[in-house]
């Protein structure tokens, strides 16, 4: 999928006023990974000069003067072309537009005002309110995995139960059985062979052998989005019925693994996939992966769950939300004997902190064989490499919709060469247990995900029932998949 189209997708997904309909094409689309085709548009000969899909070398380039009106007629990661008419097109830079997400056949005026470019719309886009505008199908779904084996009569009775739900009409064969939603989309369940899902590897995830398993395949079109929500929630309430009794789990095409609790209170509340932090985290992830990436200096055996923003908090603000945390945290310490709160915090002042563009210490904290260290980043100011490393995220800017401005690093790791005794095990296990109630805290003031070095990306709301389970950010799906992926 070109990153584009992935950006908008993600935008609509995350924009709860562009309805559920539009949001749940937009999941279907994201899971799909599809390029949209658009090969019917030359059949309009009334569109056929705006030379869509493309790029004309010897387009005008925007020197950022006066103001320009125009059609969007084509675009790749670096470059968007504009026809002005009389022939002529107007050629910008991606960072020109400020990442405007534009679409080919937007009707746009752009100009620039002080140091700053403006976009606006001045009419339809061209190819959406043309009758000759594609009609996009898309389809994508998931494999669900279950400990418990499956009779033809369970799935034709929960196939009826969810065709009576969402006024489906069913029809099965020897192969499937498919829930027709107006004609205009689908859900077909097809029952997998033990070689067609042994691949995925969901038996060393669930921790017990596999007894059945399922494709779960939605289709729908652009032009039925109504109908693409209903099939999209029946998905949802479709695999939570067959995962609810006993252990199972859900691989959805964007990469999201679905815990058969997870599953359920989507299902119950009519929800789909695009209303799951963990489904657009990984159609995140899937189209900008990322390696590992360190931002703390530590060494030997360590670990780091760092929280992004896209707001612009200080070093200031962020020391004294900590201090607040920590004090509490030293409170419930001394009233209940709690042992994951480390018995010695070292919180350091402005001018201990280091240069406000690098990795600016906030507090120590240390157990006997394990230290924890809270560090800030902001971003506007980080030298090139911490600038590049922050940069690397863009998964996280596609889930946030903005630039990361600011971040809280929490890295944890031992304080000397003791790393093989218990009591190193035991306070790493509390370390993880106090970085996940930090970032918690810092992740509930708003525009915030968090994220560890391998790349999983965690919602407040999941760092927060985290925190309250008194776990570390390794006992949720999101980080038990990405170390269980190679």
């Amino acid at each position: 999928m070109h990153w584009a189209q992935a950006v908008r997708e993600l935008a609509t997904i995350r924009d709860v006023s562009a309805g559920p309909a539009r949001r749940a094409f937009a999941a279907a689309t994201l899971a799909a990974d599809d390029e949209p085709a658009r090969s019917e548009v030359a059949a309009d000969p009334s569109m056929r000069m705006f030379g869509f899909d493309t790029r004309h070398d010897d387009a005008t380039p925007w020197d950022g003067r006066g103001m320009r009106s125009g059609t969007v007629t084509y675009l790749d990661d670096e470059r968007v072309e504009q026809y002005v008419g009389q022939q002529k097109w107007i050629a910008y830079r991606r960072a020109d537009l400020n990442d405007f997400g534009v679409e080919l056949g937007d009707q746009l005026k752009i100009a620039q005002r002080g140091n700053a470019v403006f976009c606006e719309a001045v009419g339809p886009n061209r190819l959406k309110s043309s009758s000759s505008a594609p009609v996009r199908e898309v389809s994508s779904g998931m494999v669900l995995v279950r400990t418990h084996e499956a009779s033809g009569d369970e799935i034709a009775s929960l196939a009826g139960a969810v065709a009576e739900r969402y006024g489906a009409l069913t029809r099965s064969s020897d192969a499937a059985i498919v829930l027709d939603f107006g004609s205009a989309a689908q859900l077909a369940v097809v029952p997998l062979g033990f070689a067609e899902y042994a691949e995925f590897g969901e038996s060393a995830l669930l921790g017990e052998p596999v007894a059945a398993a399922f494709r779960l395949t939605v289709t729908v079109r652009s032009n039925k989005l109504d109908a693409a929500l209903e099939a999209e929630r029946a998905l949802v309430l479709f695999a939570a019925m067959l995962a609810s009794n006993g252990e199972a789990i859900a691989v959805d095409d964007s990469g999201a693994i679905f815990s058969a609790d997870q599953l359920y209170s989507l299902g119950t509340r009519n929800e789909m996939r695009a209303d799951a932090f963990g489904f657009t985290a990984a159609a995140a992830r899937r189209q900008w992966p990322v390696p590992q990436r360190w931002f703390s200096g530590r060494g030997g055996v360590c670990d780091e769950l760092t929280v992004f923003s896209i707001r612009p908090w200080r070093a200031d603000f962020a020391a004294s939300f900590l201090q607040q945390q920590l004090g509490g945290l030293a409170d419930a310490a001394r009233y209940n004997d709690d042992p994951v709160i480390p018995p010695d915090q070292d919180v350091f002042d402005a001018d201990e902190r280091g240069e406000a563009g690098s990795l600016q210490r906030l507090a120590t904290l240390s157990y006997a064989t394990v230290d924890i260290d809270v560090s800030f980043v902001d971003v506007s100011s980080a030298d090139a490499d911490m600038r590049d490393l922050v940069e690397s995220r863009k998964a996280i800017e596609g889930v946030l919709g903005r630039p990361i401005a600011s971040a809280i690093v929490i890295a944890y790791g031992n304080r000397d060469d003791d790393t093989a005794s218990a009591q190193f095990e035991l306070e790493m296990r509390r370390a993880e247990t106090l970085a996940t109630v930090l970032a918690a805290a810092f992740a509930e003031r708003g525009d915030s995900a968090g994220a560890d070095v391998a790349g999983a990306l965690y919602a407040a709301s999941e760092l927060r029932e985290l925190a309250l389970r008194r776990c570390g950010k390794s006992a949720s799906w999101n980080a038990r998949v990405a170390a269980f992926t190679p």
